[in-house]
C-alpha cells in the first residue's frame, strides 16, 4: 500500500481510533508514534537487476499489554504525520510500513496490507511481516514478499506467498529465471 492510499483511508475515517496488528498479534493500546522515517532503497538482486523504491516507515512504541492506554485517534495520527511532512519531504507513492516490536522483542518493519473498519469506532491497520525471496527467480513476488501471518510460527519461513520455482541458482552461479532463460548472477 502506498503512503497516499494509507492516508486516504485515514482521512475518510477521522472519527475512529487506530489499531495495528499482524495476524493475531496487535500493538497494545497506549502506543505512540516515535518516528516517521522516509527512505530510498537502492538494491541489486542476485540476477543483476538494479531497482529503487521509496518507503515511509511509521515507528510505534508501546508500553506493553499491561498498560491501560487508549488507541490513538486518527486526527492525532494525521497531525503527527502533517508535522513530519512539513519538515521532511514524503513521497505519496512510497510504500508504507509500520515498524514495531513488543517490549523485549525485536522490531519488524511490517508492510501495511489493508485498512478496514471494525465494529465500534476502530480502524484496523493490517500488517504482514516481510520475507526473503529470490527476486531474480520470481519477479511477481516484488521487492517485498510477505509472510503468511496465519502460518504457525515455526513454519513461517516456508510460507512465503507466490513463490514459483525452487531451483533459482544453478551450480555455475547463473540464475534460472521463471521464463527458463539464464542470466549472469551473483548467487552461487
Amino acid at each position: 500500500m502506498t503512503t497516499a492510499e494509507f492516508l486516504a483511508h485515514l482521512e475518510r475515517h477521522r472519527d475512529r481510533r487506530l489499531a495495528f496488528g499482524a495476524g493475531d498479534a496487535g500493538v497494545a493500546p497506549g502506543y505512540h508514534v516515535t518516528e516517521i522515517k522516509v527512505t530510498t532503497v537502492h538494491a541489486v538482486d542476485c540476477g543483476g537487476r538494479s531497482t529503487q523504491w521509496n518507503e515511509t516507515t511509521v515507528q510505534l512504541w508501546s508500553p506493553g499489554a499491561a498498560h491501560r492506554g487508549e488507541l490513538m485517534a486518527v486526527p492525532k495520527f494525521l497531525d503527527i504525520y502533517d508535522r513530519v511532512g512539513r519538515l521532511v519531504p514524503i513521497d505519496d507513492h512510497a510504500r508504507v510500513r509500520v515498524e514495531y516490536g513488543a517490549p523485549g522483542e525485536p522490531a519488524i518493519a511490517y508492510v501495511v496490507t489493508d485498512v478496514v473498519t471494525r465494529e465500534g469506532d476502530v480502524l484496523d491497520v493490517r500488517l504482514a511481516a516481510p520475507a526473503v525471496a529470490c527476486k531474480a527467480r520470481d519477479r511477481s513476488v516484488g521487492d517485498v514478499p510477505l509472510v503468511d501471518a496465519t502460518a504457525p510460527a515455526l513454519e513461517r519461513s516456508g510460507a512465503v506467498l507466490a513463490v514459483v520455482d525452487e531451483g533459482c541458482c544453478g551450480q555455475s552461479g547463473a540464475v534460472h529465471v521463471a521464463s527458463g532463460s539464464r542470466v549472469s548472477a551473483c548467487c552461487g
